[in-house]
C-alpha cells in the first residue's frame, strides 16, 4: 500500500453487508464539491414530491454552448451514497470537461421510502416501465434533455452497486432512452436481495430466465443495448458472480432482440481477452464480446484483488473511503465504452471503426 493511502473497506458476505454497507459507511457528511477542480458549473434539479421525490446534481462543462448538442452520462450512486459523494469520488467531471459532455448524478430525497438507503432494485414492483426509482431517474434524465442542448442519441447510463442493479432495470425498461450502460459491481435485471447475496444458488439468479424477462420488459422498444460490466474479484458484498450473470443476461437479451434466440448471433464466450498488469496491486483483465463484424456488444473488466469499491476514484483524504484510487479508472473506462455508441434500432449501435 502506498504511503498515505487509505485502507480498503472490508465487507463480510452476510446479507446485512449488502443492505447496509454497500460502498460507503453512512456516518460521514458529504464534502463540499462545488466546482471541485473543474471549470464548469454544477446545478441541482428536482422532480416529484414526498416519497417519490428525486434530485440530481448536473455538471455542465465550461465548453457547453446552447444549441450545440452534447452527450449525457447519468451516474447513479450506490447504497448510503449521495449525488455529492458520487460527483466527488468518481472524478467524472474532469472527463466531462475534457470531452465535452454533461454528467447527471441522481439521488432520492425521501429516506423513509428507502429504509436501507439503497435504490429499490430488489422489489418486483420496480421492474416495470414507469415504476419506482427507475421512473425517477428517467424523469431527471428527461429534465436535463429539456433544459440543456443534448444529443438524444448519446444519452448513457452508469451505476454502482445498488445503482448498477437499477441500471439493468433501466436498460430493460427504457432502451429507447439510453444508448449504452455501465454496470459497476452490480448484477442482472430482475435481481432480488437473495440473488445479489448468493448468486450461485441455482434456484435464485438464472441469467437465461432473466434474459427473457428483460426482453419482455423491453416490449416494442426492444433494441440492442451495449453493456460494460466492471467488478472486483475480491468483492464479498456484491459477489463477482453477479457481474458474470449480468454479462450473460445482457448477451442473451441482445440475442433475443436480434434473432429471437438466446444462443446467437452474439457469442456467449469472449471473442478476445486481454490482461493488464498494474504497477500497484490491481492487475485486471478485459473480456470483449464482439459480433461477426467486430462491433463490441459487451465488455467485462475483472479487477484482481479489488473489493467493493469505486476503482480509480479520487484520492482526496477528506472523502469517505468508498473508492480505490490505485485501481484502473472505472470512469475513464466507462467513457471509452460510451463514446462508441449511438442509440439505434435492433442493429448493433457502433458508430466508430468496427475494431
Amino acid at each position: 500500500m502506498n504511503a498515505g493511502a487509505r485502507p480498503r473497506m472490508k465487507h463480510g458476505p452476510a446479507l446485512l453487508a449488502l443492505c447496509m454497507a454497500v460502498l460507503l459507511p453512512a456516518c460521514h457528511d458529504s464534502p463540499d464539491v462545488s466546482g471541485a477542480g473543474t471549470k464548469g458549473e454544477t446545478v441541482e434539479i428536482r422532480h416529484g414530491s414526498g416519497a417519490a421525490e428525486y434530485r440530481a446534481l448536473v455538471y455542465i462543462p465550461s465548453s457547453y454552448r446552447p444549441g450545440s448538442p452534447v452527450p449525457v452520462v447519468v451516474n447513479v450512486h450506490g447504497c448510503t451514497l449521495t449525488p455529492e459523494l458520487m460527483q466527488a469520488g468518481s472524478l467524472f467531471d474532469g472527463i466531462a470537461e475534457r470531452e465535452r459532455f454533461i454528467v447527471v448524478y441522481p439521488g432520492f430525497v425521501d429516506q423513509a421510502s428507502h429504509p436501507l438507503k439503497c435504490w429499490r432494485f430488489y422489489l418486483p414492483t420496480e421492474w416495470s416501465r414507469g415504476q419506482g426509482d427507475a421512473a425517477g431517474v428517467v424523469e431527471l434524465t428527461r429534465m436535463v434533455m429539456e433544459r440543456w442542448s443534448v444529443d438524444p442519441e448519446r444519452v448513457y447510463l452508469m451505476g454502482g452497486s445498488s445503482g448498477a442493479f437499477l441500471v439493468s432495470i433501466l436498460g430493460a425498461t427504457f432502451p429507447d432512452l439510453y444508448a449504452a450502460m455501465v454496470n459497476l459491481a452490480g448484477g442482472p435485471y430482475a435481481s432480488t436481495f437473495l440473488d445479489a447475496a448468493n448468486p450461485t444458488i441455482p434456484a435464485l439468479e438464472n441469467p437465461a430466465v432473466q434474459a427473457q424477462l428483460a426482453f419482455l420488459a423491453m416490449g416494442p422498444r426492444a433494441r440492442v443495448v451495449p453493456l460494460l460490466e466492471i467488478h472486483g474479484d475480491a468483492d464479498t458484498t456484491i459477489y463477482p458472480q453477479n457481474g458474470e450473470n449480468a454479462v450473460q443476461q445482457w448477451l442473451m437479451t441482445n440475442n433475443l432482440v436480434v434473432s429471437g434466440s438466446r444462443a446467437g448471433p452474439f457469442p456467449l464466450s469472449p471473442t478476445q481477452t486481454r490482461s493488464y498488469a498494474q504497477e500497484e496491486d490491481f492487475p485486471y483483465e478485459i473480456d470483449d464480446y464482439r459480433d461477426g463484424e467486430g462491433c463490441l456488444v459487451v465488455r467485462h473488466i475483472r479487477i484482481h484483488g479489488l473489493q467493493h469499491l469505486y476503482p480509480g476514484g479520487s484520492d482526496d483524504p477528506d472523502l469517505p473511503a468508498f473508492v480505490e484510487p490505485r485501481a484502473v479508472s472505472a470512469s475513464e473506462a466507462a467513457w471509452d465504452f460510451f463514446r462508441r455508441y449511438r442509440k439505434s434500432g435492433t442493429a448493433p449501435p457502433c458508430v466508430e471503426g468496427r475494431p
